[in-house]
């Protein structure tokens, strides 16, 4: 027990009601009202600075000896934000010597964050947190964590996605990245319109299946695409599903070729190598080469998936 919550749930007037801030959970930095998760964070917290030593806030944690009041309360609000922001943006933004993080720690840093929060399991006692902990192998309790909270999930039915790093602003940097099989890739909530595309940022949460490419770098996965990698959306932990389906990316489509091309008339006939070279010859010859070819590798590749689609029926 780090003090981070009750010592003895049951007795709260064996609260300490002090703790170690720099190793301290998020939770504690906002508010009092803290849970026994709280100490499995707080032993999170202080297994990654056996790795990389002080802590990005530790100077703020010196200097909270002197403060009370109002002002204390700040600086503890400013390293619980400072601990969120290295899993919105990674630990590296606090510069080159903070840039390890093992992967498994921030698993498990995710995973006992989602211990009581909306939607997630529920521990208030240390006899149910230890219950959690000491699940059946074949079923680990804290899949459960990372499962049940209410979170958009994409399932790559077909065992691959297109993902991109974070930072890039083009489908032309994107990768295929394969599984072994289908799996279901967690998302932030974040989603973007990019290409003709609906692209979703990834929360880098383990999943069974999940590739580890997609846990090692922030990215985004395209979710409703001209590629064949089309993905169905669900929320996690929920009942009902709400399928992207192949509609949804040929409204994109039909918006792309609209923004570039203008109304098109419908097709007779044609087959895709058609419709792409067609599309190709209609474009404005004054764009800049750049966009042109980038515009054009977005028809072709619309063109590409429709062949494919109509092969497969």
């Amino acid at each position: 027990d780090f003090s981070q919550s009750r010592p003895f749930w049951a007795d709260a007037s064996g609260w300490l009601g002090s703790a170690s801030s720099e190793c301290d959970s998020i939770r504690a930095g906002f508010s009092d009202d803290r849970s026994p998760a709280d100490d499995l964070e707080a032993l999170g917290w202080l297994l990654w600075r056996c790795v990389v030593g002080a802590l990005p806030w530790s100077r703020l944690a010196a200097s909270l000896g002197s403060k009370t009041g109002e002002e204390r309360r700040r600086l503890c609000e400013r390293m619980a934000k400072a601990k969120r922001a290295v899993f919105k943006a990674g630990s590296s933004t606090f510069g080159q010597r903070f840039n390890h993080f093992p992967t498994e720690l921030e698993a498990y840093l995710r995973c006992v964050r989602g211990i009581n929060s909306l939607g997630g399991l529920k521990a208030t006692t240390y006899s149910e947190l230890s219950k959690l902990l000491e699940a059946a192998e074949s079923h680990p309790a804290w899949v459960e964590v990372v499962t049940g909270r209410r979170r958009d999930c994409y399932l790559a039915e077909t065992g691959r996605v297109v993902w991109r790093a974070e930072g890039t602003s083009s489908g032309v940097d994107a990768d295929i990245v394969l599984g072994s099989g289908s799996f279901a890739v967690a998302g932030t909530g974040r989603t973007e319109r990019l290409e003709g595309g609906r692209w979703a940022e990834v929360d880098r949460v383990w999943a069974p299946g999940l590739p580890q490419s997609l846990l090692e770098r922030r990215g985004w996965v395209l979710v409703a695409d001209w590629a064949g990698a089309l993905l169905d959306t669900r929320s996690c932990g929920a009942v009902g599903v709400s399928a992207v389906d192949a509609e949804m990316a040929d409204r994109a489509e039909n918006e792309l070729l609209t923004s570039v091309l203008g109304p098109l008339a419908p097709s007779r006939g044609r087959d895709a190598e058609q419709e792409a070279e067609a599309g190709a010859e209609e474009l404005d010859e004054e764009l800049p080469e750049t966009e042109r070819e980038r515009q054009i590798m977005d028809i072709a590749a619309m063109a590409a998936r429709r062949y494919v689609k109509g092969t497969l029926v």
